[in-house]
């Protein structure tokens, strides 16, 4: 499997391997989604593909983003990270935070078809931290601390109030 490493891109020495990151462990509600994350985990990511692709043409965020996960890791599937965009966004779009996390990594590196655009990154990853994703939570209280970071003015009381949100959730 191939992966990138992201060196810079959001947050000053933070290292974010764009291939590493798992499904969300929340459990999704329909039974189609429902049955599109059990059988990601196991592996069948051939089995993954037909239901999920199913769930998501029902619009169901989770297992539009399990896609997208398919695509970026290149399980089941060539990696490439234009169409694991292509079904993260939808997932984004729905308010899903994993999903929304992934659109701001895009923007961030000029990735996945994604022109680099430290704005929209911006606007993603404050999506995602309002929605709850802890990684997002985390590079916005480092990028308070530091500032300069995706356009951020250094702001004590943001980077608390960030690092707090972080370390109250439970994800």
């Amino acid at each position: 499997m191939k992966c990138h490493i992201i060196i810079n891109s959001i947050f000053v020495l933070a290292a974010v391997p764009v291939c590493a990151f798992a499904a969300a462990k929340e459990a999704p509600s329909s039974g189609v989604a429902q049955k599109c994350y059990a059988v990601y985990e196991t592996k069948n990511y051939a089995e993954t593909m037909r239901v999920c692709t199913e769930a998501a043409q029902q619009k169901d965020a989770h297992a539009s983003y399990i896609l997208g996960q398919l695509y970026e890791k290149g399980q089941g599937v060539p990696q490439d990270l234009v169409a694991a965009a292509k079904w993260y966004q939808p997932a984004a779009d729905a308010g899903y935070p994993p999903a929304q996390y992934r659109i701001a990594v895009g923007y961030a590196a000029g990735m996945g078809g994604f022109t680099k655009d430290e704005a929209k990154a911006l606007e993603w990853l404050k999506r995602a931290a309002k929605n709850g994703d802890k990684r997002s939570q985390k590079y916005l209280a480092a990028g308070y601390e530091k500032g300069g970071v995706l356009g951020l003015v250094k702001d004590d009381v943001q980077a608390r109030y960030w690092r707090e949100q972080a370390e109250k959730n439970p994800n």
